[in-house]
């Protein structure tokens, strides 16, 4: 049997958000019924960094590992990884942003508590929630709003 790593832990993460994320932001815009209508993730919006390039996308996705901690245990190491995920919008004129980050994010942590234990049966995770927050490139061209979750996975 392949050994579960790193790499197949974010091809994981991706398949889950790709597959569940735009049915999941349908039905909060349908539960909601209102003017706040979240848009759908572009399926090339799903980016582990985030360069030049990622302005073309609104919103975005972006997923990375923040933090791995290992300890060796006789043949194996067990590693606890934190892939942190992140939808991002550009913060133009939307009156209603707070409320479209929460519910992008409370997507996110659905979708996840849905899919609690990934496919090949060897990883399953806890969920950290992040708050709402802004941010502005260094060349100033554009204010953003990100909202969260943290993914931490334990497997040797």
């Amino acid at each position: 049997m392949a050994s579960y790593d790193i790499e197949t832990l974010l091809i994981d993460v991706k398949e889950v958000m790709t597959t569940n994320l735009n049915t999941k932001i349908t039905d909060i815009n349908t539960e909601k019924n209102d003017t706040t209508i979240l848009s759908a993730i572009n399926a090339a919006a799903y980016l582990q960094d985030m360069d030049d390039s990622t302005a073309v996308y609104d919103p975005f996705v972006l997923y990375m590992v923040t933090n791995i901690d290992s300890e060796g245990i006789g043949p194996a190491t067990m590693k606890t990884v934190t892939v942190n995920i992140a939808i991002i919008l550009v913060d133009s004129s939307y009156l209603d942003i707070i409320n479209r980050m929460w519910r992008y994010g409370r997507a996110l942590e659905e979708i996840f508590e849905e899919k609690w234990k990934f496919k090949r049966g060897v990883c399953d995770f806890k969920i950290e929630s992040l708050p709402v927050l802004s941010f502005q490139l260094l060349d100033e061209s554009q204010r953003y709003k990100v909202v969260g979750i943290n993914l931490i996975s334990s497997f040797a």
